[in-house]
């Protein structure tokens, strides 16, 4: 059943693969993520000996320029890396979770999204392979390992570092939350040398640039447009005037909510603390796209191995989910393909997804207590 699979989840990314390399030839409408050909064209600078973020739009760590270089000769490369994290994180779940994983790793191997995402160019598999990792390693008792795997994390995508107070809280358990024990000091300072060594570097090559683009600008990104946030249409009527203070604004219920929920279950099930925390940081966003969803995806079979939850609520939370998410979806086509005035529309389309997402997290929370 195991080796079956994990064939059939290769073959269908296989098969989206080779489908969307003929669309992207035949078709006007690309199946590969715009993002694909940004890593792309800032390898192919790196290559050339110039900066990748000579490449306009390009927002990411230059070590993801460096591993795609290939892409030069082979276009789909990076893709194959992708799709190979994609399998990895379903291997690293199945670990996690135990005599029946396998049940667990399907949750994600056969996830559409999941293979949608990968399968167009999306780097967010690598990130969510380095997550899982860091929850093996540290379930392992491989403190080290694990702190190797954070700092590289957080290199690769900022996002990670929500995540520090739970790990943190989480080794050591029987320990005060401001004691500095020999675990976690460990830990921490592992992870913080990869981060900074990397970024040191990094600076030492390309200078502010790196900083501002790889880093500082998600804290002053404001979307007004494939946007799913409850943030959506106050970022519009704002976005030449005091969007900058809106988007700064919308980290402080955020960042309270991580806070408290790393010191209310870290200690107690840190998957299921990541998960919410996930949910949270996603959810509350000021800016939410498709890619977002699978931040919290690799990490929800890890938690659905202690639900005590029946088939029909599990599936009322999956309706309510891809309801106000399709419903989004509607509004959204009608916007930026008709280019209809449904403003309005859409605004109330990402209220509904924030409250159904925020019931949603109730309900994880209620079946894990």
């Amino acid at each position: 059943m195991l080796g079956r699979l994990y064939l059939c989840a290769l073959a269908l990314r296989i098969g989206l693969l080779v489908l969307g390399e003929y669309q992207d030839r035949l078709s006007e409408v690309k199946y590969t993520d715009v993002d694909y050909w940004v890593y792309t064209d800032a390898s192919t600078a790196v290559m050339r000996g110039q900066s990748p973020y000579t490449r306009l739009t390009y927002r990411y760590t230059p070590l993801l320029a460096y591993l795609l270089i290939p892409n030069s000769v082979f276009l789909p490369f990076g893709k194959v890396i992708f799709l190979l994290s994609d399998l990895l994180v379903g291997k690293v779940i199945e670990k996690l979770t135990g005599s029946n994983g396998w049940w667990y790793a399907a949750g994600w191997l056969l996830n559409p999204l999941v293979i949608n995402v990968s399968t167009r160019g999306s780097s967010d598999t690598l990130c969510a392979l380095l997550i899982v990792a860091t929850l093996y390693c540290l379930k392992a008792r491989k403190t080290a390992a694990a702190g190797l795997c954070y700092g590289l994390a957080v290199h690769f995508r900022i996002y990670p570092i929500i995540y520090a107070p739970s790990f943190f809280l989480s080794l050591s358990k029987e320990a005060a939350f401001y004691r500095l024990t020999k675990e976690r000091l460990l830990f921490s300072l592992l992870s913080a040398f990869v981060f900074l060594s990397l970024c040191a570097c990094f600076y030492s090559l390309y200078g502010w640039e790196f900083l501002y683009e790889t880093y500082l600008y998600h804290f002053v990104r404001k979307d007004n447009r494939h946007n799913f946030s409850v943030y959506f249409y106050l970022l519009y009527l704002t976005f030449s005037t005091t969007a900058q203070q809106v988007s700064f604004a919308a980290f402080c219920p955020q960042w309270l909510l991580l806070l408290l929920c790393s010191f209310l279950t870290s200690r107690h099930n840190l998957p299921l603390c990541m998960l919410i925390q996930t949910f949270i940081f996603v959810v509350f966003n000021k800016v939410i796209t498709a890619q977002y969803f699978l931040w919290y995806m690799c990490l929800l079979p890890l938690v659905a191995a202690d639900m005590r939850i029946t088939v029909k609520q599990a599936a009322l939370m999956v309706g309510v989910w891809l309801g106000t998410e399709v419903h989004w979806l509607y509004w959204g086509y009608r916007l930026e393909f008709l280019g209809e005035n449904v403003f309005l529309e859409l605004w109330f389309a990402g209220a509904l997804f924030f409250l159904g997402n925020c019931w949603i997290v109730g309900k994880l929370l209620a079946a894990c207590s």
